[in-house]
Formats: C-alpha cells, structure tokens, sequence
C-alpha cells in the first residue's frame, strides 16, 4: 500500500541521514542559518531534519542553530522553557550531543 511504501522511504531517508558524519563547512542547514541572520537576528532557529542533536552558536555569537536529533538512535528532544532552549535526553546513554556552545 502506499503507507507501507511511504514508511519504508521515511525509516531509509532517517537511516542514511543519522549515519552522515557532522562536517561543519558541509552542513547546508547551519550556511542557510549563518545567511539568515545576516538580516534579521533569531534566537533559535530550530529544525527536525538533521536527525542528529545540535546545538550550534552561530557567527554573530547570540543566534544558536539547533537540530532536534531524532527519537529513535538518539532519543534527544527539545525543550523551551520561555527563555532558553534546550536539547534533552530521554533515558540515554548515547548523548552524542554536537556543540560548540
């Protein structure tokens, strides 16, 4: 059926993605964040579809770049308590958090 067939390329697409290797000067998301706040200053700018926890500052020192992760390899999630976001852990050992915050 079509949702069998939608499941198998969304599990593949979460495969191949958590299995690329963090390399910053590669990283099309963090160029099109650095390229944004060019304009306009963002807190966070957050995104799901990295599939690996991020948590990223940005070049003018005050914006973050931060990816989600995912729940099935890393069991990370993000949190916003009204004034900071954080990347979380459920129950994780695998805590393969990238930062250069």
């Amino acid at each position: 059926s079509a949702i069998s067939l939608m499941k198998h390329f969304s599990k593949q697409s979460r495969m191949m993605t958590a299995e690329e290797p963090w390399e910053e000067d590669k990283e099309w998301l963090l160029k099109y964040c650095e390229e944004k706040i060019l304009t306009k200053p963002y807190d966070y700018m957050v995104f799901g579809h990295r599939h690996l926890p991020v948590d990223w500052r940005l070049s003018n020192n005050t914006s973050r770049y931060v990816n989600l992760g995912d729940w099935i390899y890393h069991y990370s999630f993000g949190v916003f308590d009204g004034n900071d976001f954080t990347l979380q852990f459920f129950e994780s050992d695998h805590k393969h958090l990238i930062t250069n915050v």
